[in-house]
């Protein structure tokens, strides 16, 4: 689905934009993680991501998962798997040192953190919400 496509995708720019390199035509990478096998929706831009790219993938990622209901984004093992290289791809990015004096990345990256752990939890209903019941105006102007 184009969920996948642009999740593999962001993995892909995240982990350029870390190491300087692209991953490998067969998926394998230095750092010994396997690629997801959803094929990239999006080309590959010319040259290396810059901070702006980054922070617009992001913003992009972070809308869809505020947006995104959770059975959509965490329904297949595809899916979760996809979420899995781009958790670890942004905690890497997180960490370098590219991130170091950009606040604007540093907050989307715990943005985008925070929208994902959400997405985990299991769904809660509010006990606070309203309980509308079994009320009638025809029943109420009856009766007085």
């Amino acid at each position: 689905s184009e969920l996948e496509g642009f999740v593999n995708w962001s993995a892909h720019i995240f982990y350029w934009f870390r190491t300087g390199k692209m991953w490998d035509e067969n998926g394998d990478k230095s750092d010994g993680t396997d690629q997801s096998s959803t094929p990239l929706l999006i080309p590959m831009p010319n040259e290396p991501p810059s901070i702006f790219l980054v922070m617009g993938v992001l913003q992009t990622l972070a809308a869809i998962f505020k947006t995104g209901h959770r059975s959509n984004l965490l329904s297949t093992q595809q899916k979760l798997r996809g979420i899995e290289v781009l958790w670890e791809q942004s905690i890497l990015v997180a960490d370098g040192p590219a991130v170091g004096g950009s606040m604007i990345l540093r907050k989307l990256l715990v943005k985008l953190f925070a929208r994902v752990g959400c997405a985990y939890l299991p769904p809660r209903v509010a006990t606070w919400r309203y309980q509308r019941g079994k009320r009638s105006l025809v029943e109420n102007l009856q009766k007085g």
